[in-house]
């Protein structure tokens, strides 16, 4: 773990609940805060890593690799999902950790499963 822990920008209310994520009153660390190695979301996490920082990196690399597939930048998926692009680049920085109506429009944006599925 990092020496100085960063903490999470919340996008808004709705990610300052549930079990995954932020708890109002708790300064929660930025989910890139477990990161052993830069980019964050293409390497393992510490093995202390919260579930938060799990999913988030998922949904970080599988974002990431979408947009690679896709070509597509990251300005037009935002617009295309009606998200702000800068919400969308610390997603991808492990800045912020997603809402629930953040991923449903990337994922409709991008045609593709951000959350990640347990078998």
């Amino acid at each position: 773990m990092n020496a100085t822990p960063r903490t999470v920008q919340h996008n808004d209310a709705s990610e300052a609940t549930g079990t995954l994520g932020p708890v109002p009153g708790r300064v929660t660390p930025a989910p890139n805060t477990w990161a052993t190695r830069e980019p964050w979301h293409a390497h393992a996490l510490a093995p202390d890593a919260p579930a938060y920082a799990v999913v988030s990196q998922h949904v970080a690399r599988t974002l990431a690799d979408a947009l690679t597939r896709t070509g597509d930048s990251l300005r037009s998926v935002a617009a295309t999902a009606g998200v702000d692009h800068g919400t969308v680049s610390r997603i991808l920085a492990g800045h912020t950790v997603p809402d629930v109506a953040t991923l449903a429009a990337l994922e409709d944006a991008l045609s593709v499963n951000l959350w990640p599925i347990r078998h």
